[in-house]
């Protein structure tokens, strides 16, 4: 283990006590420190966008923004803590990468100036932003035209377990009720009442067309660009409906079934 890691875990031993269990931990740092969870997005992002400028916006200890570096993007990510913002300086550092990449800065009031970034990502940051209706104009700012916006979000609307207490929740979980729940399986509450912001597939939705934008799901986009898929029950489901012309179809199906009110997750490609 190294020294950085070292720091990392005993940080957050003392920052998650009582709200995350050991082993979950342990799998926050595979997921967000080591490569787990970067190598998966760079996957993600790579059909759609190869080389380019990108902003991630929450980028904690800046896992996506270095695994973005190595494969060829000119990446940047801003981070609200102070602690994890050293953390991913330090790491920029040991990797011959400049720690200015990394701006300590709230989503609130990005420092940067209009139009800027090809991409920005909102990589399960949205519930941790008080506004993330402020937070999502101020991307669309710094966004270029045509650029695309990545977010990943659990759906507080949906029947799951909560993604940081790994408790089973309630749509929309009254917080005064949550609060009680939490403390009959001995779990603090401060948390929830300080890091998670409600924010639901049909509210985000909902904003990001008001703001004139278009939005898809990955893998909608992979249809349109003709892109193989892994699976060859996929690929031959996609071959049939464009046989009969029902792609559009397909589409409209897949989208609905993605973005549904209930759906466990917010998964969504924006474009400007």
């Amino acid at each position: 283990m190294s020294a950085i890691e070292s720091k990392i875990r005993k940080h957050l031993f003392k920052q998650y006590e009582g709200i995350f269990l050991p082993q979950q931990i342990d799998k926050h740092v595979n997921n967000y420190v080591q490569n787990v969870q970067s190598d998966y997005l760079i996957q993600k992002i790579t059909p759609f966008i190869v080389t380019g400028k990108i902003l991630d916006i929450g980028s904690g200890y800046g896992s996506f923004v270095l695994s973005a570096l190595q494969n060829g993007y000119d990446a940047y990510g801003i981070e609200v803590e102070a602690f994890e913002h050293e953390i991913s300086k330090e790491r920029a550092s040991s990797q011959s990468v400049d720690p200015c990449r990394f701006s300590h800065g709230s989503a609130l009031a990005l420092p940067y100036s209009d139009e800027t970034f090809d991409m920005v990502s909102f990589w399960n940051v949205l519930e941790h932003i008080s506004d993330y209706k402020l937070a999502l104009k101020e991307a669309k700012r710094v966004l270029k035209p045509g650029g695309l916006i990545f977010i990943i979000a659990p759906n507080y609307c949906s029947f799951r377990k909560e993604a940081h207490y790994h408790l089973p929740w309630l749509p929309l979980f009254p917080k005064s009720l949550a609060r009680l729940y939490l403390k009959a399986f001995d779990r603090k509450t401060s948390f929830l009442d300080d890091y998670i912001f409600y924010v639901t597939n049909f509210g985000v939705k909902r904003f990001l067309k008001s703001q004139e934008l278009s939005i898809s799901v990955d893998i909608n986009e992979k249809i349109s660009k003709g892109y193989a898929f892994q699976s060859s029950k996929i690929n031959f489901l996609v071959s049939l409906c464009r046989r009969f012309k029902m792609e559009k179809f397909l589409i409209k199906f897949i989208f609905l079934v993605k973005t549904n009110p209930l759906a466990h997750s917010i998964d969504l490609i924006v474009k400007k």
